[in-house]
């Protein structure tokens, strides 16, 4: 089968070891052992009534290593990537699995984005009612603007 050339800028859509990667930042930058992120893991597993292919349906420090190995095969499920995230308090795994050219943004950056909005509307508004202002002194009316 001949190998046509990635349409995307050759960047590859296999998320895999970008997901590694994130995953093992994520678990560094946290302070938490493997053993403390399975056990954490495992509390939302219980509570969201999820099970796990391993030991009683629950993680394993030994199924977290295998997610985090560079060079393996076993990646962590998609059910359970927002839960690692909630975890590690790292969007970094979920972001991995975003279309290219999108992102994954926390509450700071929403309420930039919030922001931004009101501001732009704000501004659209003074606009407005400049001009409304303007067409009512054009028809004689005084003292309109302040």
């Amino acid at each position: 089968m001949e190998q046509k050339e990635l349409p995307y800028d050759n960047k590859s859509l296999n998320p895999t070891t970008d997901l590694k990667r994130a995953m093992n930042l994520a678990i560094k930058v946290s302070g938490l052992t493997r053993g403390d992120i399975a056990d954490r893991m495992n509390e939302h597993i219980v509570v969201e009534r999820l099970r796990t292919r391993g030991r009683d349906g629950l993680i394993t420090e030994d199924m977290v290593n295998k997610w985090l190995a560079p060079e393996g095969q076993e990646i962590i499920p998609t059910k359970l990537i927002k839960i690692f995230g909630t975890v590690t308090q790292s969007g970094g795994p979920a972001q991995t699995l975003v279309p290219q050219g999108h992102r994954v943004i926390g509450p700071k950056e929403i309420l930039f984005l919030e922001f931004g909005k009101a501001y732009l509307e704000g501004k659209k508004f003074q606009k407005r009612t400049r001009r409304l202002a303007e067409q009512l002194e054009e028809m004689g009316h005084d003292r309109v603007r302040s």
